[in-house]
């Protein structure tokens, strides 16, 4: 069985081509901007397949990922 790679706030910075302090910052203080994440103890992982049914969504949604301004 291939070992799963779960991604960090580094990995998910790079897929959603945000800057990693955005990601960290929104990360502790505002989670629901962000993908739902798991706790491995002191460590936030994100599964690449929860990241994107959740990128989908928003797209099916119309929704923009970010923010509320055009």
């Amino acid at each position: 069985m291939k070992a799963l790679k779960l991604l960090t706030y580094e990995d998910l910075a790079e897929v959603l081509n945000l800057p990693i302090s955005t990601v960290r910052t929104w990360g502790s203080l505002e989670p629901d901007k962000l993908p739902p994440r798991m706790k491995l103890g002191r460590n936030v992982r994100f599964h690449p397949d929860t990241v994107e049914n959740w990128i989908k969504a928003k797209n099916a949604q119309g929704q923009r990922l970010f923010g509320d301004k055009a």
